[in-house]
């Protein structure tokens, strides 16, 4: 219910935004006022799809229908898409157009109505476009590499231990060994159970030639 009500906002202010929304790690320090307040979201919106059907509003019910069919399979019931982040704005293009539609619509109305100026519609898309330009431009940045994409996951999510996995997968691919073992070893600090960290170190060290540190980090991972 709470990545349900978040893609809706993010249809409508679409700030905010990040790669990745990883499960809160501390239920009781990250749960927020919304995550309480998403299944009444549910309700309402089931209450508007109800009540666009009943009234005749076509574009609504179509707009409104179109969402909840798409988004249904992005909510992690079926595990899609695959990973341990509850959701990802990447995926929700398709659903986020039944919701954009009928708002567009009661847009280009409104201006229509209340805006005294010729070609009013071309001013409100200019207007539009202009804002979401600088936001894609924004979100671009975010996506412009391995480092750069990962990096903004850490300083969001720093207890998220997948980020600091692939942000080192990242900096190997750059060649930026050192960075990368510091990051595996923030990753083994934050995991110190799992042998995902040992195992990378260990071959980042052997490719590295150093099979003395090598050796050590599978031990690691082996007693693991």
């Amino acid at each position: 219910s709470y990545a349900f009500a978040v893609y809706i906002i993010h249809t409508v202010i679409p700030v905010g935004l990040s790669p990745y929304y990883p499960y809160p790690a501390d239920y009781n320090a990250e749960l927020s006022i919304l995550h309480y307040l998403s299944p009444l979201v549910f309700v309402a919106y089931a209450f508007a799809l109800f009540k666009a059907y009943r009234r005749g509003a076509k574009l609504w019910f179509f707009g409104l229908s179109w969402f909840i069919v798409n988004v249904v399979l992005l909510l992690k019931i079926l595990e899609v898409p695959f990973g341990a982040y509850i959701m990802a704005d990447r995926y929700a293009y398709v659903p986020m157009m039944g919701l954009l539609i009928p708002l567009v619509s009661e847009l280009y109305t409104l201006v229509q109505k209340y805006v005294k100026a010729k070609n009013p519609e071309y001013i409100a898309t200019g207007a539009i476009a202009l804002v979401f330009l600088v936001l894609l431009r924004s979100g671009i940045s975010d996506w412009k590499s391995s480092e750069s994409l990962w990096s903004k996951v850490v300083d969001e999510y720093p207890a998220y231990p997948h980020a600091y996995n692939m942000l080192a997968l990242g900096y190997i691919g750059e060649g930026n060994a050192e960075d990368a073992i510091q990051t595996f070893e923030q990753l083994d600090q934050l995991s110190p159970d799992k042998s995902d960290a040992p195992i990378n170190l260990a071959v980042l060290y052997e490719q590295m030639g150093n099979s003395l540190d090598a050796d050590e980090q599978l031990e690691i991972a082996l007693q693991r």
